[in-house]
């Protein structure tokens, strides 16, 4: 065996490693909050209309008065919390596969936002944000050059 066969092994077993993580990692959508505490990230869909933006996000099981919404220039922030439910007398579990805790989103947008008219719903779990586009600024497209 080649000397370098040893570290080649040693490559492969941490590539190996790293790739299940990731894949743990991303089946569960745990990540790191900007506090260090693991978050996991709801699933949200983004729509636009020559008006606005419609945001919806999975929150189920969600305190509304837990969900933070916050409009900075072409930014929106959000944050919550979803506690895990007590069970008194539990003796075993036997699954868990809901995310709990708490979470941040932070959604770019490419136009100014009109945030004095943005308007939010929680109903049956799902929350609905309608950012409407500030005056002025319209959606461009930009023509793609190749450089042959």
């Amino acid at each position: 065996m080649l000397p370098y066969d040893e570290l080649l092994k040693e490559v492969d077993e941490m590539r190996r490693i790293m790739r299940k993580w990731l894949e743990y990692s991303s089946r569960f959508r745990m990540f790191r909050c900007f506090s260090g505490r693991l978050c996991w990230i709801p699933a949200a869909d983004v729509h636009e209309t020559p008006e606005a933006y419609h945001i919806f996000v999975d929150l189920a099981g969600i305190d509304p008065s837990t969900i933070d919404l916050v409009v900075e220039d072409n930014l929106l922030y959000l944050s919550g919390e979803r506690r895990r439910p007590r069970v008194d007398s539990c003796d075993r579990i036997h699954q868990l596969e809901i995310d709990f805790g708490t979470f941040r989103r932070v959604f770019q947008f490419p136009d100014g936002l009109n945030a004095d008219e943005a308007e939010s719903i929680y109903r049956e779990g799902l929350l609905e944000i309608v950012l409407p586009k500030a005056p002025g600024s319209p959606s461009v497209q930009i023509p793609l050059k190749c450089d042959r």
